[in-house]
């Protein structure tokens, strides 16, 4: 196999998934800090033992992280025959596995706020 320069590497590397995942985080996190004011959900309580924000703030960005990394491996996946792409998503599915339950667990803390 043929040694890939870093920047022929990115040069050859489509860079509209990371793009539009990025977009999709961007404006989520916009809509969820919205979202948490009008419903009063999510938000970091007034007392308690991880309490450190001084106005009110949304605990919910992880959500739109998580969905934008879901969105930019999605709209790759029709590019996993490139070995970029398929190194990319062999790493990158897992980590997402391994994440999960993490991801999970802290989300249920957010949102009912019991620190267990």
């Amino acid at each position: 196999m043929p040694a890939i320069s870093t920047n022929n590497m990115l040069q050859q590397l489509d860079f509209l998934p990371i793009l539009l995942g990025f977009l999709q985080t961007f404006f989520l996190t916009f809509m969820l800090c919205k979202l948490t004011k009008l419903q009063q959900w999510g938000y970091d309580r007034e007392y308690g033992v991880q309490k450190f924000h001084v106005r009110p703030t949304s605990r919910l960005g992880g959500v739109a992280i998580a969905i934008g990394l879901v969105t930019s491996g999605l709209f790759s996946l029709g590019r996993i025959e490139d070995p970029l792409y398929s190194e990319f998503h062999h790493y990158s599915l897992w980590m997402l596995v391994a994440a999960t339950p993490v991801w999970l667990a802290g989300l249920a803390e957010d949102l009912t706020h019991k620190v267990g």
